[in-house]
């Protein structure tokens, strides 16, 4: 597609060799070439799995998520090394196919990243599939032997396994790119510092996106910064207010998730733990997930949670789901975090009966409207 369009590409390493240079080293193993760019450069490297300081990890050669998705085999037991969105999804799937699950985590509850009760209702859900969750855990030491994994947490337990899968985070690939060259530091976690319209702090012709930067490792977050990037490159006024086309406002304000748990557990914008932190007081509103409309339109309708954030204005800034479907029903809220749309705005926003939808009937009558 892009040789079609033009592109030069080559397939190789890259470095940065200067100002609008780039060093290509080729894989074939022919000398490195050096390419100058008219305006810009991007990083767009990526990230690879954080393997913790854990003694016998890496001899135990551990699944990472890519080994995960790609398998063509069940564990009998699957070791699950982290609770968050991802480790969890994959406990989900591999329970589906039979295998024993050992989920363990490190915080107070598992998926981290959204409401503690959105997770609460996902782990109870698991372990009603049979699987073990471990939350508060840390894990010390891991061995292989006779393809048993053996798992030691720092509180004594062991549990032995057939498969560990890591999924403990992941870490920018940014460190063999030579940005110092260009008087660019990286910040403590290896992230490239940019600003909102993904400019590298301290330049005026590098970029970089996606999980390079630590503003959301999602893949529609990488394809929400290549649209922002090519605006901003292309642009007179690089400098963009929130919500233009050359700022990412949606990494700080309205960045969805959906994790693919069962059931799903879908969020967007500020949760309460994040407003806190940027001093935005907000108001809390919860319901129910299933709705009689719900019920006659699906016969898989079960009841789960929604929650809404308002801030004083009682304008909708966080909105979080959890039940089935809850993964089709995020855009909606969205929209409407983007939009800055009130509660008395939403509630002319009339869901369909039957539907799924009708959630947003239930968040309203519990807002008092």
């Amino acid at each position: 597609m892009m040789e079609s369009a033009g592109v030069f590409m080559a397939r190789g390493v890259g470095s940065i060799a200067g100002a609008k240079k780039v060093r290509i080293t080729p894989s074939d193993g022919s000398p490195p070439i050096i390419v100058e760019a008219l305006r810009a450069v991007i990083i767009a490297t990526g990230s690879e799995p954080l393997y913790p300081n854990i003694e016998g990890l890496k001899e135990a050669d551990p699944w990472t998520p890519r080994d995960a998705t790609s398998s063509s085999t069940v564990p009998e037991h699957l070791i699950v090394v982290g609770a968050g969105a991802v480790g969890t999804e994959m406990a989900f799937a591999y329970a589906s196919f039979g295998s024993k699950i050992t989920l363990i985590g490190g915080g107070e509850e598992i998926i981290p990243s959204v409401d503690p009760r959105a997770g609460a209702i996902v782990r109870e859900a698991l372990m009603a599939l049979g699987a073990t969750v471990r939350t508060g855990s840390r894990v010390v030491e891991v061995s292989q032997k006779d393809e048993v994994v053996t798992v030691k947490l720092a509180g004594g337990d062991v549990f032995t396994g057939t498969e560990i899968l890591l999924a403990a985070g992941r870490k920018p690939k940014s460190q063999m790119l030579d940005l110092e060259s260009v008087g660019v530091s990286l910040d403590q976690k290896g992230y490239i510092p940019v600003n909102d319209n993904l400019m590298v702090r301290g330049t005026d012709w590098l970029y970089a996106g996606g999980d390079v930067v630590n503003r959301g490792q999602l893949t529609h977050t990488s394809k929400y910064h290549a649209r922002i990037m090519s605006n901003v490159i292309l642009a007179e006024n690089k400098i963009g207010n929130d919500w233009s086309s050359t700022s990412a406002t949606a990494d700080r304000l309205a960045l969805p998730q959906v994790i693919f748990t069962h059931p799903p557990v879908a969020s967007v914008g500020l949760s309460t733990k994040a407003a806190a932190a940027k001093g935005i007081k907000v108001r809390e509103v919860t319901a129910p997930f299933a709705s009689l409309g719900s019920r006659i339109a699906s016969d898989n309708a079960v009841d789960g949670w929604a929650q809404w954030l308002v801030d004083d204005h009682n304008v909708l800034v966080g909105a979080t789901f959890v039940g089935p479907g809850a993964d089709e029903q995020l855009h909606a809220s969205t929209v409407a975090v983007v939009g800055g749309l009130t509660l008395k705005r939403l509630v002319h926003a009339v869901p369909s009966f039957p539907s799924l939808s009708e959630v947003y009937v239930n968040l309203l009558d519990a807002a008092g409207l």
